[in-house]
């Protein structure tokens, strides 16, 4: 077993924290259960980051330091490995792998949990689209639409792949705002 040290975005990791405790399962264990699964799905799908696109994940995370969360996670020695090897095969930082796996870990199970962790008050769902309408407030989702495109198989590719190209695109869009928010400000000042 080898120890691990994450920095995990503070909502997804206590939306997780919870979940594990509303069902009565051990965290590490029912990660070093699921992790195989995710990472040879993320191993078997068709992108990699290019040098900018990991700089790009770096880069981010210190943005944004207020709302990550530093973890502290057991897991088996051979698992550890094979993640830190994905994380280099895809260029991905370790934290932002493991953070995308959890977000969609807890987003897939968390309408199942609340069945586990109350049948009978359950019961009242009869389909997926009720349970689910009962806890996409939770979820950060505007609707049940929203999730499921959300939990579609580019899942992955959505929260980590990023190109010298796809940079650029969101640099041109944030100065694209930037500018809207100076002629917005412009005008205030001028009335």
């Amino acid at each position: 077993m080898k120890k691990i040290t994450v920095k995990l975005y503070s909502l997804h990791w206590d939306l997780f924290d919870r979940l594990i405790n509303l069902v009565g399962l051990r965290r590490d264990t029912y990660l070093a259960k699921v992790l195989p699964a995710e990472l040879a799905e993320i191993r078997s799908q068709d992108w990699g980051n290019d040098v900018a696109g990991e700089k790009y994940l770096r880069a981010s995370a210190s943005l944004f330091d207020q709302v990550w969360k530093q973890v502290t996670i057991t897991l088996p020695s051979e698992l550890v490995d094979e993640i830190d090897s994905l994380c280099k095969e895809k260029r991905v930082p370790r934290d932002h792998l493991l953070n995308a796996i959890l977000q969609f870990v807890t987003y897939r199970v968390l309408p199942y949990a609340i069945v586990l962790n109350q049948p009978r008050a359950s019961m009242k769902f009869c389909g997926e689209d009720e349970l689910l309408a009962a806890v996409i407030g939770w979820l950060g989702v505007e609707s049940i639409e929203e999730y499921k495109e959300t939990m579609c198989d580019e899942f992955y590719p959505n929260e980590l792949h990023y190109t010298e190209e796809l940079i650029a695109d969101i640099e041109a869009t944030f100065q694209s705002l930037r500018g809207r928010g100076r002629t917005v400000q412009r005008r205030a000042s001028n009335a």
